[in-house]
């Protein structure tokens, strides 16, 4: 990603308002033309969803080919589904019983070969039963492509939560930067949240994620437009 900065001895350079806004101008034109460079460069696995008796996995990879999940005591399994890479796909894992702590993993048969590569065994827990402790992290604000953003600390935070063994994890948003760094497009939309499940990864492959959207994500009444073609309506979930 590339990000423009503007550092403050520049705008000291500009010694009108005349050139201050010609430089306004050049800035604008560098931000509109600007585009991320989105690629999938994992296959990703972060789950959602849950209830007392099921959990969805959403599940990007990088190849084309079939997948099915095995969990519980990997003596359940999924149907197979052929999945696109770059294209999410869910796979629900149902009949789970409630207060248990379940294993999983994903199987993968890339397109032209005979074989399924077992994939890394993860696991979950289902609702606890009432009254009883539970445990949940909460993060907010991680900036992805701000100057300030250090993706290695983040991964440490994001395996620290991870340590603690949620049962489930919350963002409080402005997280994917959608508004700040995207096309203001749907697919805009979408590939914010593609770029960031390389990070999500660490935890929600066992926590389920919960989300919510801020402005930076662009679900600020300021988009709305009238119209059901602006970020504010691309970016809820």
């Amino acid at each position: 990603m590339h990000i423009l900065i503007i550092k403050n001895e520049l705008l000291k350079e500009t010694k009108s308002k005349a050139q201050f806004l010609l430089l306004l101008g050049v800035i604008t034109v560098v931000t509109l033309l600007w585009f991320p460079l989105t690629t999938v460069g994992q296959d990703t696995v972060i789950l959602g969803s849950p209830t007392i008796n099921s959990n969805t996995a959403n599940l990007l990879t990088i190849n084309n080919g079939k997948v099915y999940f095995e969990y519980g005591t990997y003596s359940d399994q999924t149907t197979e589904s052929n999945i696109t890479a770059g294209i999410p796909l869910e796979k629900e894992l149902t009949g789970l019983q409630q207060n248990t702590l379940y294993y999983y993993r994903m199987n993968f048969k890339q397109s032209g070969s005979s074989d399924y590569v077992i994939g890394d065994g993860y696991t979950f827990h289902t609702k606890r039963s009432a009254g009883s402790a539970f445990t949940f992290t909460v993060q907010a604000d991680p900036h992805q492509g701000d100057k300030n953003f250090n993706v290695d600390l983040y991964h440490v935070a994001l395996q620290n939560q991870l340590n603690d063994n949620p049962d489930f994890f919350i963002d409080l948003c402005d997280t994917f930067m959608t508004e700040k760094y995207y096309p203001d497009t749907e697919q805009g939309a979408f590939d914010a949240a593609y770029d960031h499940r390389q990070h999500f990864d660490i935890i929600a492959k066992s926590a389920p994620l919960f989300l919510v959207n801020g402005n930076h994500e662009g679900e600020s009444g300021l988009q709305l437009d009238g119209t059901s073609l602006n970020m504010a309506i691309f970016a809820k979930p």
